[in-house]
C-alpha cells in the first residue's frame, strides 16, 4: 500500500545523502562543488532528512548560515507535509 512512496522516501534520502557526500569530498579535494539550491530542491522533495543526516554525518555545511537555518526549515515542512498527507494516502487505498 505505501511500498512506492516508502521507496521514493528512502531512494530520495539516500540520493540526498550521497550527493552531500560528494560535495564534501568535492571541497576538500578543491573541486568543483554541488550548488546549494540543489540540496534545497533535494529537501523539498521530501529528502531533507538526508540532507541533515549527511551534513552531521561528514560534518558538512554545520557552521554555513543560512544552509543550516533553511535545511532545518525545510525539514519542518516535511514533516507538516507528512502530517498532513499521510492521512489522505490512508483514505484513497
Amino acid at each position: 500500500m505505501f511500498a512506492p512512496y516508502l521507496l521514493y522516501f528512502l531512494g530520495i534520502n539516500l540520493l540526498t545523502y550521497l550527493l552531500m557526500y560528494a560535495d564534501k569530498r568535492a571541497a576538500m579535494h578543491g573541486r568543483s562543488r554541488i550548488p546549494e539550491v540543489t540540496f534545497y530542491g533535494l529537501g523539498c522533495l521530501f529528502g531533507a532528512l538526508g540532507l541533515l543526516l549527511a551534513s552531521r554525518s561528514f560534518r558538512h555545511k554545520t557552521q554555513k548560515q543560512p544552509f543550516r537555518t533553511i535545511s532545518y526549515a525545510i525539514f519542518a515542512l516535511n514533516i507538516l507535509l507528512l502530517y498532513v498527507l499521510i492521512p489522505y494516502l490512508r483514505a484513497k487505498f
